[in-house]
């Protein structure tokens, strides 16, 4: 019976999960400078804010590991402390395949999705995204042009333990602060400039994080072998603002909700994000333009119908791109389904009418 484990079969699985390695590892990581303010809204106690306000974006390739396979991945820090350790705050952690993103969710209670990821390396150029619910709302590159330091090196890294009572309130047991530790071979180096872009999404929105400066790009190869502790246990009620950042938006989830808009956007060099043939999408985007940037009411229900769209989305990314009296019609002509900082959800009513007062 597979279901049950030997005793030589559980020794085995221990030993992996007491230390982890991820072999023929190629990273970007991006260094960044945020804002002493979004530092503190971010870091559940009992950690603490590291002076400079810093954060870091990796994406990488691992060629083979002992536990999940080869796979890709991505990740956002912030930098921070807990009495006098020091290490990286992990936001978000997309990976590429199911197998890596369920093991270290169990493991060390790491926040990680299931997400298209996407590294690349040519001649002195890096770069690598990640991508979820046809959002690229993590992108990341760097221009290596000198040599950084090679040999042993060791990572730092923290992250909340916990599960949701089955009761929908509170948890099962007070949330454990886990402590990871990287033992990092690393055998080609070099650093450069760097670029880093974060765009909006209700469910990953690393967009409400500030980037004053981006201080430079690292590229490493070579291997990696993490193990992890537990540090303590973490006030419940304390930490319970913090506990869904691992989820969706369950309320965009469950309007069923279709990011057209997100998909059709066109990055800072003009290029579409859709696949396919740029002549089929040129009068999509031209219509979607026209919803968000057009006045008249009767034409932005017209085109609503004509492509029978059920909800739109405004975020920063909008805020930045249409006048502000193009967006207010929106809160006029459709009811508000969800709604988070800087963005917000609008269905569109089946009959046309607005049901709902905001």
């Amino acid at each position: 019976m597979r279901f049950v484990k030997t005793s030589d079969e559980v020794k085995r699985i221990q030993a992996i999960y007491s230390r982890c390695q991820f072999l023929g590892t190629r990273n970007l990581t991006v260094l960044f400078e945020t804002t002493p303010e979004a530092v503190k809204a971010l870091l559940p106690p009992p950690l603490e804010p590291m002076p400079g306000a810093l954060g870091s974006a990796w994406v990488g390739e691992i060629g083979n590991s002992n536990c999940v396979g080869p796979f890709l991945g991505a990740a956002l820090y912030i930098r921070a402390r807990y009495q006098d350790i020091v290490g990286n705050y992990c936001i978000t952690m997309p990976m590429s395949t199911p197998e890596a993103g369920t093991f270290g969710r169990e493991l060390f209670g790491e926040p990680k999705k299931l997400a298209k990821v996407v590294f690349e390396h040519q001649d002195d150029y890096v770069w690598g995204s990640a991508e979820r619910h046809e959002i690229r709302y993590l992108s990341l590159r760097g221009r290596l042009t000198g040599a950084a330091a090679t040999g042993r090196q060791e990572t730092s890294s923290f992250f909340f333990k916990f599960m949701p009572r089955a009761g929908g309130s509170g948890f099962d047991y007070p949330p454990l602060l886990v402590h990871v530790t990287g033992d990092v071979n690393i055998e080609v180096a070099r650093r450069g400039r760097g670029e880093l872009i974060f765009r909006d999404s209700p469910h990953d929105p690393v967009a409400d994080i500030p980037v004053t400066q981006v201080i430079e790009a690292i590229y490493t190869e070579g291997h990696v072998y993490t193990s992890g502790r537990v540090l303590c246990e973490v006030d419940p009620e304390a930490f319970l603002p913090y506990a869904y950042s691992k989820i969706d938006a369950y309320d965009v989830v469950a309007e069923g909700t279709l990011m057209h808009a997100q998909a059709a956007r066109k990055t800072r060099q003009g290029k579409g994000q859709w696949r396919g043939n740029y002549d089929d999408i040129t009068p999509r985007q031209n219509d979607l333009d026209a919803i968000y940037a057009s006045v008249g009411r009767a034409q932005v229900l017209e085109l609503l119908r004509k492509y029978g769209v059920r909800y739109v989305y405004v975020g920063p990314y909008e805020m930045t791109r249409y006048p502000p009296e193009s967006l207010a019609k929106f809160s006029e002509l459709l009811d508000v389904v969800f709604q988070q900082g800087r963005s917000t959800l609008y269905r569109v009513p089946e009959s046309g009418v607005k049901t709902t007062t905001n």
